[in-house]
């Protein structure tokens, strides 16, 4: 095993044992605050947000994830906000800039991990070095919070860090870091009013056909939103008879 692409995890949990920590703030609060990516159901493109933030953008990485997240945690405030003080966590030696609101925003993802325990405490699922990526996302089903997304490179297995929010079945206004990643790290940390509506299967099995619909059979994996194709075929039935091509 390769201990330098578990550096991360290891960080995080030594970090975790040396402090006090809150609470992770509401799911609600962190879903009114963050500003989701632009192309991924948000209205935040990567200048907006730096903009928006007002820091120094010759320190700045081209991923946004931990600023967006900063913006977050420090709009909710009190406890959560990351504060006025440098953040030094990882090898880089420098993990945040100054916004012009005086506080802090994270910009290295990889720190991000080690901030989140440090304040949260121990993560509440850690995948480490999983290479199914439809197994990993079925792990967080029917719950809600943040996650640490560490993949690595084609060339050298160097990690490269993503922070995003969970939401129920799906990342939450963000790149899907997870589905073309063949090995995957991920730490996640549960809101304490997570709750989701949908009832979801655990279990790691691989994807499989669970049902039909009009004679033709759908793989749950693809067709998330069942609700929808009744819908859909109430609306269809009423249309005048014409041929369509089903593709699934």
């Amino acid at each position: 095993m390769d201990y330098l692409k578990c550096l991360p995890v290891l960080l995080s949990c030594a970090i975790a044992s040396l402090s006090e920590t809150v609470p992770l703030p509401s799911f609600q609060k962190l879903l009114h605050h963050y500003p989701g990516y632009k192309h991924f159901g948000g209205r935040f493109s990567h200048h907006r947000i730096v903009d928006i933030i007002g820091c120094n953008k010759t320190d700045l990485l081209h991923d946004t994830s931990a600023l967006r997240m900063s913006f977050a945690l420090n709009k909710i405030g009190s406890v959560y906000s990351i504060g006025h003080e440098p953040i030094h966590l990882s090898k880089f030696g420098k993990d945040s800039v100054a916004g012009r609101d005086g506080y802090q925003y994270l910009f290295h993802p990889l720190a991000f991990g080690p901030y989140m325990a440090d304040k949260f405490g121990y993560p509440s699922i850690s995948v480490l070095h999983d290479k199914d990526p439809i197994a990993t996302k079925r792990k967080f089903w029917g719950k809600q919070g943040i996650m640490e997304i560490i993949t690595y490179t084609k060339f050298g297995n160097k990690p490269k860090g993503h922070i995003a929010l969970w939401n129920c079945d799906r990342l939450y206004q963000t790149k899907d870091w997870i589905s073309k990643h063949s090995l995957l790290t991920i730490q996640f940390w549960e809101s304490p009013d997570s709750k989701c509506d949908t009832v979801f299967q655990k279990d790691n099995s691989p994807s499989q056909v669970t049902g039909t619909w009009d004679g033709r059979k759908y793989d749950t994996l693809r067709l998330k939103a069942t609700r929808k194709l009744v819908r859909f075929n109430q609306i269809y039935r009423k249309m005048p008879h014409r041929r369509i091509k089903f593709q699934y």
